[in-house]
């Protein structure tokens, strides 16, 4: 099995209108049911963010596309579920059977202080160092059908200690799923 990686952002299109998302779920799917999957093995996964979960005349794009384009499978990311407010564990069960990969990362509330103002703002962070409960995630992961989980710090880059941030990740797993 081939894995393919297309960035495109379905819901971002046409100021959310469904008309793109249309196009884009109807496009990938039609070339997946046509063989295209079949006859080279490939498997397309979408990476959703928040903004899949924008509703639209009554539903999100996110379950326009589970219901519109049954052979797009999905790379869950668990930060953006819970930026979200989704329910985790109801989404995986609406994509049981067509998630392989997933990321996991954190989703934590940091307070600034900055220029006299005061916020809470949510952040990127370490597995286990935020609000996800990460093992009924992963035992719900596992049970539709996730086999590569991968641990992902979107602002890696910006970090001080970036290593150090995917060894906190990695050593909760370790003790914890």
């Amino acid at each position: 099995v081939y894995y393919l990686r297309v960035v495109s952002n379905a819901g971002y299109l046409d100021d959310f209108g469904r008309s793109n998302t249309k196009i884009f779920s109807g496009s990938w799917n039609n070339m997946f049911k046509s063989g295209f999957k079949e006859q080279n093995g490939f498997k397309f996964f979408y990476h959703h963010h928040h903004f899949e979960f924008f509703k639209h005349a009554g539903q999100t794009v996110f379950d326009y596309i589970i219901e519109n384009a049954p052979y797009i499978n999905y790379t869950l990311d668990t930060y953006w579920l819970q930026y979200a407010g989704v329910d985790i564990l109801a989404t995986l069960d609406k994509v049981k059977g067509r998630i392989a990969c997933t990321h996991l990362k954190d989703y934590a509330i940091e307070y600034v202080e900055k220029d006299d103002k005061k916020e809470f703002k949510p952040v990127f962070a370490p597995v286990g160092n935020g609000n996800v409960d990460f093992v009924a995630v992963v035992q719900k992961m596992r049970e539709c059908g996730a086999e590569y989980y991968f641990v992902e710090q979107d602002n890696a880059a910006k970090l001080e200690d970036s290593l150090g941030e995917v060894e906190q990740s990695v050593r909760y797993i370790k003790n914890h799923l």
